[in-house]
């Protein structure tokens, strides 16, 4: 399963983004649920079923993506989170300098996981 830190929070300024997104990772047995809660003011809390604690941080839109960048609570770990704003599906989440994605890609057939907004 791709081992994620957590979730981040990204910055933005188009309201008809703020609400809630779940994305679920599954590889092989293993499933983890990422929600990301995206806040009016470009804020954004974020947290993955397989760990305690949450991620905040802000959001903000970078061409075709919508960006998420946060910090782990009670640690100093950056998060950063990329999702293409139309379709939801997800380009990076990982630290700053390694995307998790590309493992859970390495998989045959697999494809990259979609947000869905769900509130």
């Amino acid at each position: 399963m791709v081992m994620v830190a957590f979730l981040v929070g990204c910055g933005g300024g188009d309201t008809s983004y703020d609400g809630t997104y779940k994305m679920v990772l599954k590889q092989g047995e293993k499933e983890m649920t990422l929600t990301l809660e995206l806040n009016p003011d470009n804020t954004f809390v974020g947290t993955n079923s397989n760990r305690k604690g949450k991620v905040n941080g802000k959001w903000k839109f970078e061409g075709d993506e919508l960006v998420c960048t946060g910090k782990v609570d009670k640690r100093n770990e950056d998060i950063t989170i990329k999702f293409n704003k139309d379709s939801l599906a997800a380009k990076w989440f990982g630290s700053n300098d390694k995307n998790f994605l590309d493992d859970f890609l390495k998989e045959e057939g697999a494809e990259p996981p979609v947000f869905e907004k769900i509130k």
